[in-house]
């Protein structure tokens, strides 16, 4: 869907033209795509350089929930200014979150970044992050800092924004689709963003947490359980609460009917 909006319907659309449809679109419009994705591969270590002619034997199947989207806000505002046309922007990003590796919880995510291409570049994330990053003059990191200006400025805040205004959201709605994907406990619990590797990563987790409050994105334990939303629970840091199985030992959620 995301590809065929951006070539349309007529594979020779002017830079021009392109950018006049996406800025005139409705936000709810905008293409958004969710898949989970299975990919099966073979752990088959070889010793001391050494090759190996019998049949593999541990085929290793994983499966990830991958969400893409077009933005808006800000950040599209910025790709489709005719003074930014050349720098060719484009608000697209793309998350995946590893559900499963045969059939069981898959081992602890590093996350990376992505431009397309995998970058250096770990978020501290429990998910991978891919977008149309502006990236350094090594290309193995995302272009940021406060102290630029000029060029460096512009490319900057194009970041600022596509994490902000198209990866945040994005990563709310994967763990939207997670809740039923998972159900709740210890492995939904660890895609939330909590650690960070480095100041730009900072702006998707306050973002995401700006924009959780009123999404049903926790698990009560009251009344035989439920989602629930953040502005409507509360937290307890309990043994009562930490020591339900199948839940974070960290903290657990309960909503009392006052709040509901």
């Amino acid at each position: 869907a995301i590809a065929n909006f951006i070539s349309g319907s007529d594979s020779q659309m002017s830079k021009e033209a392109f950018y006049s449809k996406l800025l005139r679109t409705p936000e709810n419009q905008l293409p958004k795509t969710k898949h989970v994705v299975t990919i099966n591969f073979v752990d088959f270590p070889c010793l001391d350089g050494e090759s190996r002619s019998e049949p593999p034997e541990n085929v290793v199947t994983d499966k990830y929930l991958i969400c893409s989207s077009l933005g808006a806000g800000k950040c599209r505002a910025m790709a489709c200014d005719p003074q930014h046309m050349d720098l060719k922007f484009l608000p697209w990003a793309g998350i995946a979150a590893h559900l499963s590796r045969n059939g069981q919880n898959p081992p602890a995510l590093q996350g990376n970044a992505f431009c397309f291409l995998p970058l250096p570049a770990e978020t501290g994330f429990s998910v991978h992050l891919n977008g149309y990053f502006e990236l350094s003059a090594n290309r193995r990191d995302i272009w940021y800092g406060d102290d630029m200006s000029g060029a460096g400025k512009i490319r900057s805040e194009w970041n600022r924004l596509l994490l902000s205004d198209v990866v945040s959201p994005l990563y709310t709605q994967v763990l939207l689709t997670t809740r039923f994907l998972l159900g709740p406990g210890k492995q939904y619990d660890s895609l939330w963003p909590v650690t960070v590797s480095s100041d730009i990563w900072k702006i998707v987790r306050s973002r995401v947490y700006s924009l959780a409050p009123n999404l049903p994105l926790v698990y009560s334990l009251l009344d035989t359980g439920k989602w629930c939303t953040l502005a409507s629970a509360v937290f307890l840091d309990s043994p009562e609460y930490n020591n339900n199985e199948g839940h974070s030992d960290d903290v657990q959620v309960v909503t009392t009917k006052t709040l509901m």
